[in-house]
């Protein structure tokens, strides 16, 4: 009965969950459960496992649309459902078939015609051809069509599904008609897309958001007549409507349904071995013992007694092909010089994983445990992940498709869910709400470090959100239709690791489908594929190890020397010092605020403190990381328990900050195989209760066999118990932390060439990428500027760190390539009318290059920008006017107006807009003292701060807003900014009147008023605003310097030489500039010139015009 069955892998179709389905069909009485999605087999194993669980039977069906049989030109459906296991597999095949771009209909009807006889034919109660003729009484296009299915199926296999609710009699009778006269059973077949009729609403959403269209709000208490009712009421209307034996049939073609789906064996390939060897586990030995010779370790006991152990267990768990397999993958990868990473997860307890180069972490020199990774004792699929540089990850998965063959790789679906903010943002824009709105909905989602956080724990959490959901009937409305949406299926997408390798095809045992250029997709997500026993391996793209890769290479090019990231000092004092301040941007698992917190707190003064404060920082651990730093430093003494325990947990101060340590108690002191230490550690994590009564009892008594006290046994295991949850897995703390100390090392002995990596990575948001720039501006001291000439795509480290064209907005990559090709074949630039003379006409776009302009690209051919932003649009019109013809261009002889250069501040608001970042100098540079000497915190500070309170800053002033209270007073909402955050700010009426005559754009102002936070975003009430005089002013009387002498040719170049100038200018700057000419005339500039010195300026100023042409006094 439950056949024409919509499910939630009908994407945006249907909201009936199979979990639910299932419950409520046993609760209904229903005796099967059937899912038929449109074209996808997608929820088939979750169906199945949840029919067996709740002793229904599983119906697995597909819809299909195809063109009709007799009309072409119209999309007709129709179910099909297995019945057996071999049907199973020929949906499957149907579904591969039906889901590539262009479907033939001719190879599908074939398909079928051979392969039919585990399928049964239902002309589903939608939109199907049969039914459609039947109820028109279309009596020659329903004999073409039987006699067509009969061809295909069979008459046995052919079934009319009808809906019952709602009822149309007359269609009811013209069905029962012609199934009679045609000898063709009919069915009751009620297609179900939801399981309550209030979800109708939410089908309407769904039906809005799928096609990008408003959905009205009339429809918000919309119902649906195809939701599912018990069972008795369908037999209820059956009898009603006179077709009793509509049920009858419908029982028998469920009775006739058979089908098993049991996880598959020997599904892992085998490993093709060198004729030399007999099987695998020689093979294996070999490559070990050889690499381990290799090694120099060949004599060391320790080494030969973990080696034999561990090939053993690898042997009779029937994984040596397995770890062939990986260690291929890895070979594959150093021979074509793709990076591949150090080691993840437990398989870096593994000396045989070190010895195939698989880790790069040797697990006897860190402690390591290989049952942490394959316990004998429970009988799995080992998990060994590979990380590689994420711009080889697909010719890594093709080159197994290759070697295995393309049919044996697949990689693994996953599927995109609703969540609380996107849920939230599809109904509203489809209920085409305004955008203040939205924004009010989403700010009062409870803020989560979990990024699934549903509606129903936001509305649970918190108590804002419950409010303004009831605050009104249509804000109800859109909370229930968010919440039955939410975590619904929304669109599939590719696994971001895992790969399937079989020995088999894979498509005869799972449902597959293709893709254009990539290896086979699974049907079935990781969970249910690794259920049905295939081999998965996770093949990780890591943008970090791009990123070393990079630097590597960068400075191979300029230092001529070469760096092995695997042979650095883990003790380098460089390098230690950057996890002791914690200055780790850019350093992978150590980036973020707290972790940074952690290690300043912590001050790690060896590797095996950073590996701990790597599993510390973690939502369990997190709890002890207090403890850990009192004890290291020696604030808190460490608890003695037992000699045995103390040992384990010395290097890590009496705190159990390891999974492995629990593991190792286990064996030291109750005599636990490692094995059961492994199981027993997953009864902890698990908090399987009978399991731990079990080990309870296990671990005292092997403790007092062990001649332990039984008082010291009960202790012990009740520590266990108290903080083991808290453990984390030591072998891929140890791997990744040895990844984040190679970047760090890089950061602390070659930084240009790590910042230039970091910057072109692009792997992170803008502002991150402008956070890293400004960080290398502060450690190289200078950055490099944008030289039409000598900048790159990208950011340079030559070895001075240089700015990239990339970095513009605005900026075409078509233009940059274009740029580059012209410089290429001839030459540098000459000046900016060579530089448009030279590049495609069609990338010379207005708003590119004004671009190139304001960030300084061509400062080096002609130093005023304003210049050649007022002459750009005559200079295009020339050129196109002359279509490239250059003795015309000259006879026309374009005139360039000159004219004032921008001011300093004008510039480097210019490059801040274009860049995200200065290269002209901060605009609050000649204010520093005040952040010197406390008097006022930086923006970021503020922000950061998680307290309100009162607060002074100094910043500019990016945006003011006027508005009118009711009572007809003026108040002022004003945006600051410092270049890198910005803080919302308000004057209330009174501080308004007070300040207004301040309150303009560009202006700097120093300002004090207390934080508050308004809609979960801190805002400044400004109270008082204070002088702020420039750092200049402060030091004038005790600076030296009060005049600048520049000496030029002649006074023609007084305008070149003002302009120049001008970039480093200000009015409120001590040095008067004079101007002196070869014969000895001198002109003062007016003040708008006058400069402030540094030890910079002066040699930029040099530079520009002689090192003897310039002289402070």
């Amino acid at each position: 009965m439950l056949f024409n069955i919509q499910s939630e892998y009908s994407f945006l179709e249907s909201t009936l969950r199979l979990n639910k389905y299932a419950i409520k069909a046993k609760e209904y009485g229903y005796q099967s459960i059937g899912i038929a999605d449109t074209h996808v087999l997608y929820g088939s194993l979750e169906l199945y496992q949840l029919a067996k669980k709740h002793h229904l039977r599983p119906l697995i069906g597909l819809r299909v649309i195809l063109p009709g049989i007799v009309d072409s030109e119209v999309p007709y459906e129709f179910l099909l459902y297995a019945t057996s296991k071999i049907g199973y597999y020929h949906l499957g095949q149907l579904s591969r078939q039906l889901l590539t771009d262009s479907v033939d209909t001719s190879v599908i009807w074939q398909y079928l015609q051979y392969q039919a006889q585990d399928l049964v034919y239902i002309s589903s109660s939608n939109q199907n051809e049969l039914l459609y003729a039947m109820v028109r009484d279309q009596t020659d296009q329903i004999q073409q069509l039987h006699n067509f299915l009969v061809q295909i199926f069979g008459q046995d296999k052919i079934y009319i599904g009808v809906n019952l609710f709602p009822s149309n009699e007359y269609e009811l009778k013209q069905v029962d008609k012609w199934s009679k006269k045609l000898d063709i059973p009919v069915i009751i077949s009620q297609y179900i897309h939801a399981l309550n009729s209030e979800d109708g609403s939410s089908i309407q959403m769904l039906q809005s958001i799928k096609a990008n269209q408003p959905m009205t709000k009339d429809l918000l208490d919309h119902q649906t007549e195809y939701y599912m009712r018990p069972y008795h009421i369908v037999k209820e209307q059956c009898a009603c409507l006179g077709y009793t034996e509509w049920l009858t049939n419908t029982s028998k073609l469920e009775a006739n349904i058979a089908i098993q789906i049991e996880p598959n064996k020997e599904v892992l390939p085998q490993f093709h071995i060198p004729e030399t060897f007999d099987h695998s586990a020689s093979y294996l030995k070999h490559l070990v013992m050889q690499r381990l010779s290799a090694l120099g370790l060949s004599q060391k006991n320790s080494y030969i007694q973990r080696i034999e152990h561990e090939l053993q267990i690898i042997h009779q768990m029937g994984f040596d092909d397995y770890f062939l397999i990986v260690w291929e993958i890895i070979q594959y990868c150093h021979q074509q010089k793709i990076p591949v990473g150090p080691g993840r997860g437990s398989a870096a307890g593994s000396l045989i994983a070190y010895l195939l180069e698989i880790t790069q972490v040797d697990p006897l020199e860190y402690n390591l445990i290989f049952e942490r990774f394959l316990n004998p004792e429970r009988l799995s699929l080992p998990d060994i992940d590979i990380d590689i540089s994420d711009e080889s990850r697909s010719r890594v998965i093709h080159f197994l498709a290759q070697v295995y063959g393309e049919n044996q790789v697949a990689q693994i679906i996953t599927f995109s869910r609703f969540g609380a903010k996107s849920v939230l943002r599809d109904i509203l824009k489809a209920l085409e709400v305004d955008e203040k709105t939205t924004k009010q909905w989403l700010q009062l989602l409870p803020s989560s470090t979990n990024t699934t956080l549903s509606l129903k724990s936001a509305y649970d959490q918190s108590e804002a959100f419950r409010d303004y959901v009831h605050a009104s009937k249509i804000n109800e409305q859109i909370y229930r239709m968010g919440s039955t949406l939410d975590g619904l299926p929304r669109q599939s997408s590719t696994h971001a690791g895992a790969v399937v390798i079989s020995q088999q095809p894979i498509d005869q045992l799972i449902p597959v489908r293709n893709r254009p250029g990539e290896v086979l997709l699974t049907q079935l997500p990781m969970d249910q594929v690794e259920q049905m026993g295939l081999l998965k391996i996770d093949i990780l793209g890591l943008k970090n190890l791009t990123l070393l890769d990079q630097m590597k290479q960068q400075i191979q090019k300029n230092t001529q020397s070469t760096v092995d990231w695997g042979g650095i000092p883990l003790d380098d004092p460089a390098t230690l010092k950057l996890f002791q301040q914690g200055d780790t941007n850019g350093i992978f698992q150590f980036e973020s605020a707290g972790i940074k917190k952690v290690l300043k707190t912590i001050y790690p003064t060896s590797f095996e403190d950073i590996v701990a404060v790597n599993a510390l920082y973690r939502p369990g651990p997190m709890k002890q990381i207090e403890t850990f730093n009192r004890r290291k430093r020696g604030q808190e003494p460490i608890p003695t328990i037992d000699p045995s325990t103390d040992q384990i947990l010395k290097a890590t101060y009496g705190v159990i900050v390891y999974q492995e340590q629990v593991m190792q108690i286990a064996v030291q002191m109750a005599g636990f195989t490692y094995g059961q230490a492994d199981s027993f550690r997953r009864a902890i994590a698990s908090k399987n209760l009978n399991l731990l009564d079990s080990f309870h009892q296990s671990f005292v008594e092997g403790a007092i066999q062990r001649h332990h006290s039984p008082e010291i046994s009960e202790q012990v295991f009740q520590y266990i118990l108290a903080f083991a949850n808290y453990g984390f897995n030591r072998s891929h703390s140890v791997v990744y932390s040895y990844l984040a100390f190679q970047m760090a090392y890089c950061k602390a002995h070659y930084p240009a060439e790590f910042y230039a990596a970091l910057i072109n990575s692009g792997s992170s948001s803008r502002q991150s990428q402008v956070n890293y720039i400004q960080e290398a501006q502060r450690v190289l001291g200078k950055t490099l500027p944008l030289d039409i000439n000598l900048s790159e795509a990208n950011f340079t480290a030559r070895p001075q760190l240089r700015v990239g064209f990339n970095a513009i907005r605005g900026v075409r990559k078509s233009m940059i390539d274009a740029m580059l090709e012209a410089r290429s074949q001839a030459g540098k630039f000459t000046s900016f009318i060579n530089f448009l003379q030279r590049l495609p006409e069609r990338e010379l776009h207005k708003e590119s290059l004004q671009a190139l302009i304001l960030t300084g690209c061509f400062d080096t051919l002609e130093s005023n920008r304003r210049t050649l932003v007022t002459n750009l649009d005559s200079l295009l019109q020339s050129i196109q006017y002359t279509r490239y013809n250059m003795s015309l261009f000259e006879a026309l002889n374009p005139k360039i107006n000159y004219v004032s250069e921008f001011s300093r501040l004008e510039r480097i608001r210019y490059e801040n807009d274009y860049l995200g970042f200065t290269l002209s100098g901060h605009p609050l540079e000649a204010y520093q003292s005040y952040f010197q000497n406390g008097t006022v915190r930086s923006l970021q500070s503020i922000l950061a701060d998680s307290s309100s309170g009162y607060a002074e800053t100094l910043a500019i002033i990016k945006q003011v807003k006027i508005h009118r209270t009711k009572k007809g007073d003026e108040m002022a909402f004003v945006t600051l900014t410092d270049m890198q955050s910005e803080l919302s700010a308000v004057l209330f009426p009174s501080d308004y009147l007070k300040y207004r005559r301040l309150l303009s754009e560009n202006a700097v102002l120093r300002v004090r008023g207390k934080i508050e936070w308004r809609n979960q975003r801190k805002q400044l009430i400004i109270q008082s605003i204070l002088d702020a005089t420039p750092d200049s002013q402060h030091t004038h009387n005790e600076n030296t310097h009060t005049q600048c002498f520049i000496q030029i040719h002649s006074f023609e170049a007084l305008d070149q030489a003002a302009n120049y100038i001008g970039q480093f200018s200000d009015p409120t700057y001590p040095i008067d500039v004079i101007i002196v000419n070869s014969e000895r005339k001198a002109f003062q500039l007016d003040s708008s010139y006058r400069l402030n010195y540094s030890i910079q300026l002066e040699q930029k100023l040099k530079g520009f015009f002689g090192n003897e042409c310039v002289v402070f006094k």
